[in-house]
């Protein structure tokens, strides 16, 4: 049997390349059609790959131009069975996706409390399971905190805050000159802070020239940037001592390890979200794993991290006693795709 998979996004792609391998261990062929956030282009080839298959699987990314389109396509000519995994918690509220929601046979969401909504809008499917979130199971540090922290050259009387970057240099920007001049106050400069901003994976928009004057000309707060291939940013959430965000899945990783989590939101981003998604949740706000900063405010800000920086505030242990009770630890490697695996050949392979 071939499966098809299709995903636009980093992220999606990752998850989708394991339930791959999953199918593969099994005996199964696959053709798989990821852009690892990259915009995907649809040839004649790629679409003849597709309509040869027997089971088309489709994640949800923020745009999912190419999973709603290459998936619309192949039902118009086929009555090949649809799966649609939606990896982040509520991603299939996606507006962009809407077309997905009559196709698929059957819907993947990350947790059971997603069920009931799932229900009403792809009212079409035949079956709505929870496997969870496979990027999860890649959130056990790989290395200590020290080993970590010496990577990243970070010494042990500093405080490391780290940026996790988005797709957008329209989050980006205002992110990270927030960050580092909330770093510039006094309350939190006798943390002795530093700052290493993550480039998001699958920023297109990426130029080391658009943020080199927030290095160049952060005063008495040292600023690092990073890409994947200089320095993975499952380290930095290891090294840091405080994860910042404008709600990177990177914060659940942080939860995970216990880290101390800001979620900074600006009206605007949170605007362009609601049209998209209709509602704002952020999954550790919702549960109080992380603290919310809203509307830009950089004097929140600076209270917020200086909080979040002595580990025995009121803040740091109510966050952590949230966080273990939430993110107990991260699920199994191979496991939640050994779980789609199954659940699709049983659903669909009778």
């Amino acid at each position: 049997m071939d499966i098809f998979l299709v995903a636009d996004d980093f992220g999606e792609s990752e998850c989708l390349e394991k339930i791959a391998n999953a199918f593969h261990k099994r005996g199964h062929t696959t053709t798989k059609f990821l852009g690892f956030g990259k915009k995907l282009v649809l040839t004649d080839s790629v679409l003849r790959q597709a309509l040869k298959a027997n089971i088309l699987l489709a994640s949800i990314s923020g745009d999912s131009e190419m999973e709603r389109h290459l998936t619309s396509v192949v039902r118009q000519h086929t009555n090949m069975p649809v799966v649609v995994y939606s990896i982040n918690k509520y991603a299939f509220r996606n507006e962009k996706a809407t077309a997905l929601r009559e196709i698929a046979d059957v819907l993947l969401v990350s947790s059971e409390d997603e069920i009931p909504e799932a229900r009403t809008l792809f009212s079409n499917a035949k079956k709505i399971e929870a496997i969870g979130n496979i990027m999860h199971e890649d959130y056990y540090p790989a290395l200590s905190r020290f080993e970590s922290r010496k990577i990243a050259g970070v010494s042990e009387e500093q405080k490391l805050i780290f940026v996790p970057g988005d797709k957008c240099i329209g989050i980006n920007w205002p992110l990270f000159y927030s960050v580092i001049e909330a770093a510039h106050c006094i309350t939190v400069q006798i943390h002795t802070p530093v700052v290493s901003l993550g480039i998001h994976p699958g920023d297109a928009t990426y130029r080391r020239e658009i943020y080199s004057d927030l290095v160049k000309y952060s005063r008495g707060v040292p600023v690092k940037i990073y890409t994947r291939d200089v320095l993975n940013s499952s380290i930095l959430v290891t090294a840091c001592d405080l994860l910042v965000t404008a709600c990177s899945s990177l914060a659940v990783a942080a939860a995970f390890q216990r880290k101390p989590i800001i979620g900074f939101f600006f009206e605007n981003m949170l605007a362009e979200y609601e049209d998209v998604y209709g509602t704002f949740k952020w999954e550790p706000a919702e549960n109080e794993s992380a603290l919310v900063v809203r509307s830009g405010s950089i004097d929140s800000l600076s209270r917020a991290m200086h909080s979040l920086l002595l580990p025995h505030s009121s803040d740091s242990r109510y966050m952590k006693k949230k966080q273990a009770d939430n993110y107990p630890a991260p699920p199994a490697l191979g496991s939640t795709a050994k779980k789609a695996v199954d659940i699709i050949l049983q659903t669909i392979v009778r």
